[in-house]
């Protein structure tokens, strides 16, 4: 199986719901060799900042034509952030196939899909502070209009009276096209999920798009089940918290690390970044050596005011871990916030692969990473997950 995400925490939480039942690998980068069709493969295009061409040129760049991988899966953001209509346009031609079944919804979490229009927590999404949103500003919740942003094929609604009362009707509509489509489908809870995995079970070759929830949904159509044990994760000797994301949610867990741990909380004025990002690295290198020489965790991160740009964050912190680990002998586990600092990590240290073990709760995953040839622990989560206690629980679960 492969599945196709444009961020590594969505590959990261939607690859393991199936470690349990199949080996499964999250990649930064296909490998050379043929698919392992008994494993599940995650991919991570890293394109939600992209734009619509350069989202494709990549799909394009990664993938042969034809792609004839099944079962496929397209995960998206559950408020369709990026270019989704672009990558599955592109997925449909370099695929063969006619149709995509489009759900974002992702109930448990309030996200969900009414009339065609995306709603957060019982509010329309462009109502929600997503309109503001630094990267992806979402300014409406329609998905259809959002979808014509980047994509000019022939869309549908499927309402959820429809799917609800008349499924052959879906089937109707999934069977009988004469162009290439993507059909947007309503859903509110689990159940309305559920109908549409089991309608998408009967048409192998239609293209499943949705959030890790309708993933669920479909894995026991996907994925025979195996009951794969979990291996054990030892203890690290040291754990560094790496924080990127401006999210509420995130900014709330710093708070509550550093009032409990101010000792070992490093925040790096984000105006220096700009100056001479080399010296400073050396200089923020040279305190948290000086820190790991009487301590065991550290929480790293750069203030969120005033705005800079995100990869200029997460590449310098990347860098820092790297210089880092150059200098201090011992395991590490590392946990990070945002699929782009999970990703600027892995970067740095020259990792394509990782290994998801368990999921924590939702949007929070730890996973297996092979550095200096010895396991070690990668925490990541999404910015608006966890509780506020999450960077504390971290260090003593892995320490």
């Amino acid at each position: 199986m492969l599945i196709i995400a444009d961020d590594l925490s969505g590959a990261l939480d939607t690859g393991v719901i199936f470690a349990e039942d199949a080996p499964t690998k999250v990649l930064l980068e296909l490998p050379n060799t043929t698919f392992n069709m008994s494993s599940v493969l995650v991919l991570t295009t890293e394109s939600r900042h992209l734009t619509a061409d350069a989202a494709r040129h990549k799909l394009q760049q990664h993938f042969p034509y034809p792609l004839t991988i099944r079962p496929l899966y397209k995960k998206v953001d559950a408020t369709l952030r990026g270019p989704v209509g672009a990558e599955i346009e592109t997925l449909l031609h370099i695929t063969g196939m006619q149709t995509a079944v489009l759900c974002p919804s992702f109930p448990t979490v309030n996200k969900i899909v009414k009339d065609g229009h995306l709603y957060v927590e019982g509010k329309p999404l462009e109502m929600t502070a997503l309109r503001t949103d630094p990267r992806n500003p979402l300014i409406t919740g329609d998905i259809q209009t959002i979808l014509r942003t980047t994509t000019s094929l022939r869309l549908e609604h499927i309402a959820l009276n429809t799917l609800r009362h008349h499924p052959d009707l879906v089937h109707d509509h999934i069977t009988h096209q004469s162009s290439k489509q993507i059909l947007v489908v309503d859903a509110e809870t689990d159940d309305d999920l559920a109908r549409i995995a089991k309608i998408l079970s009967k048409h192998p070759d239609v293209l499943p798009c949705g959030s890790l929830a309708l993933a669920l949904q479909l894995r026991p159509f996907l994925v025979p089940s195996r009951s794969l044990t979990v291996p054990e994760v030892a203890k690290a000797d040291k754990a560094l918290i790496m924080s990127a994301s401006l999210h509420p949610a995130t900014q709330q867990q710093i708070s509550y690390f550093q009032t409990r741990f101010p000792d070992h909380f490093w925040e790096i004025d984000s105006t220096l970044l700009s100056h001479n990002a080399p010296e400073l690295i050396n200089t923020v290198t040279a305190r948290l050596l000086h820190g790991f020489s009487t301590s065991h965790f550290a929480l790293l991160s750069v203030s969120p005011k005033p705005r800079i740009d995100p990869d200029a964050v997460t590449g310098f912190l990347g860098q820092v871990a790297k210089n880092l680990l150059d200098h201090v002998k011992g395991v590490f586990a590392f946990a990070t916030t945002g699929g782009d600092m999970t990703s600027a990590l892995c970067r740095a240290l020259g990792i394509t692969e990782l290994e998801p073990l368990t999921q924590w709760d939702p949007g929070i995953v730890q996973s297996r990473i092979r550095f200096h040839n010895s396991p070690w622990t990668l925490v990541s989560k999404s910015g608006s997950y966890g509780s506020a206690p999450f960077f504390i629980d971290f260090v003593q679960r892995l320490l």
